[in-house]
């Protein structure tokens, strides 16, 4: 009984690799006619060439054009996503760089400090110095 099994299991893989082989000879096949296509097509491509060079040199120079200028809608819209989204982080790091918004931003933090803590503090008393230390001008 063990041996029928393993004998129609053997039978069963020869029948797969056999379908493989044959779906791999039609997809062959298929591809060498489109090879034959594609030859043919160049052939008459570089037989125009040949005879008439200006005008086909002027339609692959119109051709080209047209690829370069000719976007799909989407790819456009993806254009301007981008150029807006960088010029926004763009302008967001000018705009966090300004002296106006450092300013800005220390007052509004001093605020929340001088709140929390019952101090009085501001920005015009405190001078900072590059190595962290500070002093009081009053």
């Amino acid at each position: 009984m063990a041996k029928l099994e393993n004998n129609n299991e053997n039978n069963n893989k020869k029948s797969a690799a056999e379908n493989l082989g044959d779906q791999v000879q039609k997809a062959v096949e298929n591809a060498g006619g489109k090879v034959k296509e594609t030859v043919k097509e160049a052939s008459e491509l570089a037989s125009d060439a040949i005879k008439h060079p200006v005008e086909t040199a002027g339609e692959f120079g119109k051709q080209a054009v047209k690829d370069v200028t000719s976007y799909s809608w989407w790819a456009r819209l993806l254009l301007v996503l981008f150029w807006l989204s960088l010029s926004l982080v763009v302008a967001v790091f000018v705009i966090i760089n300004l002296p106006a918004t450092k300013r800005w931003a220390a007052d509004q933090a001093l605020q929340i400090v001088n709140r929390d803590f019952k101090a009085q503090m501001s920005t015009e008393s405190v001078d900072v110095f590059s190595s962290g230390m500070y002093r009081s001008k009053v």
